[in-house]
């Protein structure tokens, strides 16, 4: 009787905890195509993002962000374009070679060092997808996700292939992208979320909102429903996936459940890639019976493809095989996915309880902020932004003329454009916005001035010379659901003399 209740809790800790390696492979896929995509979105602007020429030069970021533990390679040598540039073209053959499956060990932990070294340029532009992307890259590399749909699989001699693999980092995996949805919903603890407001606040930000989210807010009492079925889901959504009891159907059902959630979010809002990196992680999630099963569909007429999803492999554990001193290693690689997970939750559980209380937390803190492994998923929480609004930034030449630099030289008006998510030419250049009419960012506002100014002035010739702008914020406040809202304020941010030395 005894072993057979030591088989059961074996196969139960193991069902729990395991990923398909068809599922792994597919999460390093549209992880890496994720990166490419961001590293051309980036490349775009790279001389007005970094280097010492850009809206953060390399020389403030050293100074102001002294004592946080941040290091980049992309800021060597002051952070010249060239290097930036270089090192965005090592990213993406990194990232390539991650998409492939070709030397995927080596390739992981390149496409984690660079991504992290290029977030580390410029935090200012960051987002909510660069926080979970990070953390997936550094779980993958101690994860085997080349083992198929790979070059290094083509490439093996081996002939079986392990259709599910456990260990401490698979645990820590799953964990990890469950731990987001937890403790995320404890952060949605303001009044919004409490009275069914908090989805009509979210969908009324211009700056994000679709089409769909105007069409949306229509109808309050589905926002309202909305509103408290995301927080309660989000809030069940760590025992959803690790359910011990039926985990071969709960489990995908709530994965994709979650995945449709973030489709909607991507419908209703422009978020960059956050809806795609958190669809990405939850296909870890997805069993090897769903692979089998359109494996199945597609035999008939595709069996080539079928074939290539199926795996006929064995679910024999290969440490078995190994030498002692490689199955001591394994166990301490396992257990320190264990060791991650744990401090994970610890470090995001210190806005929930008195963590922070622990005497020398500021030091267990430090390995969190040198692998940029922390998170903190407050995501519109604990209130969703109330306000919006859009830049307008006259600039005044010296013939006398007068023009809007921010929208590169247009008419000036200060009329609400149509639009304003169209305003920004990428999700970064919106995120720059925010952060950039902050009251506690009112640092960045002259370097943003002075680029501006060298911009211009090094396109056009001395009659149409900027002598002086002024940075200005149109602000609208989000009225309650069934107040008319009123008119835009408008606030005077910065003026600044073009003829200054640059900074």
């Amino acid at each position: 009787m005894a072993k057979h209740w030591k088989r059961f809790l074996q196969f139960d800790l193991a069902g729990v905890f395991s990923m398909d390696m068809r599922s792994l492979a597919l999460v390093r896929i549209c992880t890496a195509l994720i990166i490419l995509i961001d590293l051309a979105s980036r490349a775009r602007f790279i001389s007005v993002f970094y280097g010492d020429e850009s809206t953060l030069p390399s020389s403030l970021l050293h100074s102001f962000y002294s004592g946080t533990w941040a290091w980049s390679l992309h800021l060597l040598d002051g952070g010249s374009v060239p290097l930036v540039a270089f090192f965005f073209f090592l990213n993406a053959v990194a990232a390539f070679m991650l998409l492939t499956g070709y030397k995927t060990r080596y390739a992981s932990v390149a496409t984690w060092l660079l991504t992290v070294s290029l977030h580390n340029a410029n935090p200012i532009i960051l987002q909510g997808g660069d926080v979970l992307l990070r953390g997936v890259l550094f779980v993958g590399m101690f994860l085997p996700w080349g083992g198929v749909f790979s070059a290094d699989r083509m490439l093996s001699k081996a002939r079986d292939v392990r259709a599910t693999v456990f260990s401490g980092w698979t645990a820590a995996f799953l964990f990890q992208i469950a731990f987001m949805y937890y403790f995320a919903s404890f952060f949605k603890d303001s009044i919004e979320w409490g009275n069914g407001s908090a989805i009509y606040y979210t969908l009324s930000i211009d700056q994000y909102a679709t089409p769909l989210a105007f069409f949306l807010l229509q109808f309050p009492d589905f926002l309202f429903f909305l509103t408290h079925a995301i927080r309660w889901f989000q809030h069940l959504s760590l025992f959803l996936l690790f359910s011990p009891v039926l985990t071969r159907y709960v489990r995908p059902i709530a994965a994709c459940a979650l995945m449709l959630m973030h489709l909607a979010f991507a419908l209703c809002m422009h978020l960059g890639m956050f809806s795609w990196i958190a669809i990405t992680a939850l296909i870890g999630f997805l069993p090897g019976e769903l692979w089998e099963n359109i494996a199945r569909i597609l035999r008939p007429r595709f069996p080539s493809v079928a074939r290539h999803l199926s795996i006929q492999g064995t679910d024999a554990d290969p440490v078995t095989h190994q030498t002692k001193s490689k199955r001591v290693l394994q166990f301490v690689l396992s257990a320190c996915g264990i060791l991650y997970i744990a401090y994970l939750f610890a470090w995001q559980a210190t806005d929930v309880i008195a963590i922070r209380g622990v005497p020398q937390w500021d030091v267990w803190e430090i390995p969190a902020k040198v692998l940029r492994i922390e998170q903190r998923w407050n995501l519109f929480a604990p209130s969703p932004y109330k306000d919006d609004g859009w830049f307008v930034v006259p600039g005044f030449q010296s013939n006398g003329g007068q023009v809007d630099l921010y929208r590169n030289g247009a008419t000036l008006t200060f009329e609400r454009p149509e639009n304003l998510y169209a305003l920004y030419p990428s999700t970064r250049w919106r995120k720059y916005g925010i952060e950039l009419r902050r009251d506690s960012n009112a640092w960045l506002l002259p370097y943003y001035a002075d680029y501006l100014c060298r911009s211009w002035n090094g396109t056009y010739d001395s009659g149409k010379r900027m002598d002086a702008l002024e940075i200005i914020y149109m602000e609208e406040r989000t009225p309650p659901p069934g107040v008319p809202a009123e008119p835009a304020s408008r606030q005077s941010l910065l003026s600044w003399e073009c003829k200054r030395p640059s900074l």
